[in-house]
């Protein structure tokens, strides 16, 4: 609407910084309004219940609205402006000496503010009187004020996660999956104990539901790069571990295990030192990703995002080596046995090149061109493959390939299985079957 237009371009982008204070003055008196309304309705009641004398719904309303429509897009524009977050205020907040969005957004949020903000929006006592879609707008804004302001937030910090913690038992998923992305940032900004953490992480490796999806990956994205500097080493192989059973016990779960692998593909460097742990099941169930007819796109596409880790991933093992190698011939020592020494076993590239061959010959006439485009992309990660492979490329067993195209060439093509095997020959059968048997040991142990 052009009155949402107004508030998102004019005033949260042009307003100077004295107005701006001024809006969240006021918003601040709508929640001390609804913090306190309750307290005057019970009077002589005594015991009677608090939550039951809250806010009117209609107050609540307007306080999300104003959130909604204008508290945390200006906040959100004051921190994102590199000069004072107010067009208009003629600012001197420059990145690069001290001041930028961060200064003007201190200015604006202030001591005083911040402790209006912790005694009527964050408090956990204030929670019963207010309802969801409260909740879940003052927990952005908490965590847009931890994002920006941590420093200045530092001495409420035990508010702040009890505030958070408060929402994980809300049987909200809207408000449980902001509170997590809450949490995250508050363990991305300040040390926290590695219990919390880790309870944290598990709990977000199990939520894998699509109503969840982008709140999760939100959360993960904030956590996991944090996972090596908020954890000591046992317990960031504990966090390691856990990544590892989640995905073997309850690997059954197609959707959990797309949501683990894209952790994994999201953040690579985190899991090279124990990519051995991962690359065996991310190979076999290269498959159950993306083959079939009816597969999802974004299950090809994470399919193929697994063969592309695994390749960079061994890039990346022997550039180390490499670098190694120079520094022993400097004189420098090689420690022990190390993440560097694994290699990928021949029989694991060889299916890693036949599901490319597949998936690569499915996609190439595909009626979806967003389908047909993944051709290309299998392609030339299989060139990838055979230059980073030279030796095992040499020993790939292609009789399947030689029976899809046989089967292509005699029109049954069209299904988007596996190929029947064609009528052969017995002179073609015995080659075929000499050939099997030369490139046998290409099974993966569980």
């Amino acid at each position: 609407s052009r009155c949402q237009a107004f508030l998102r371009d004019e005033v949260a982008a042009k307003f100077p910084l004295e107005v701006k204070r001024s809006i969240l003055v006021h918003f601040l008196d709508l929640l001390r309004g609804l913090s306190t309304s309750g307290l005057s309705a019970v009077g002589a009641a005594g015991g009677q219940a608090l939550a039951a004398a809250g806010p009117s719904s209609q107050a609540q309303a307007r306080a999300v609205v104003a959130l909604q429509a204008l508290v945390i897009p200006m906040l959100a524009a004051i921190a994102e402006d590199p000069m004072d977050g107010g067009g208009g205020g003629g600012g001197t907040f420059r990145e690069g000496s001290g001041g930028g969005g961060v200064k003007g957004l201190a200015s604006v949020v202030d001591a005083q503010m911040v402790t209006q903000l912790m005694k009527h929006a964050f408090d956990p006592n204030a929670l019963e009187r207010f309802e969801e879609n409260l909740r879940v707008d003052l927990l952005r804004l908490a965590t847009l004020l931890i994002e920006h302001l941590g420093r200045e937030l530092v001495d409420h910090r035990k508010e702040l996660i009890k505030f958070a913690w408060n929402h994980l038992k809300s049987e909200d998923a809207t408000s449980k999956q902001w509170a997590y992305l809450n949490v995250c940032r508050f363990i991305a900004t300040y040390e926290t104990p590695a219990k919390i953490i880790l309870q944290v992480y598990v709990a977000l490796l199990r939520a894998f539901q699509p109503d969840s999806r982008q709140l999760v990956r939100a959360a993960l994205d904030l956590l996991v790069p944090a996972l090596p500097r908020r954890l000591p080493g046992n317990d960031f192989v504990k966090a390691i571990k856990w990544t590892r059973k989640i995905m073997y016990d309850e690997g059954h779960a197609l959707p959990l295990l797309l949501h683990i692998w894209s952790i994994i593909v999201r953040h690579p460097s985190l899991f090279y030192a124990y990519r051995q742990q991962f690359i065996p099941q991310m190979v076999q169930f290269l498959y159950r990703l993306g083959r079939f007819p009816n597969c999802a796109l974004d299950n090809r596409t994470l399919a193929i995002a697994l063969v592309e880790l695994i390749i960079e991933w061994e890039i990346h093992r022997r550039d180390r080596l490499a670098c190694a190698a120079q520094e022993a011939a400097l004189g420098g020592e090689k420690d022990g046995k190390g993440p560097d020494d694994f290699s990928l076993p021949a029989h694991t590239v060889e299916m890693m090149a036949s599901f490319l061959v597949r998936l690569s010959l499915f996609t190439a006439d595909h009626k979806d061109p967003l389908v047909s485009m993944l051709s290309g992309r299998c392609t030339q990660l299989l060139k990838t493959t055979v230059q980073v492979w030279p030796g095992h490329a040499k020993a790939l067993s292609f009789v399947y390939l030689e029976k899809l195209l046989a089967s292509n060439a005699g029109g049954g093509a069209s299904g988007g299985g596996p190929p029947r095997s064609p009528a052969t020959s017995p002179q073609t059968s015995s080659s075929r079957q000499g050939s099997s048997s030369s490139s046998s040991g290409g099974g993966v142990s569980a």
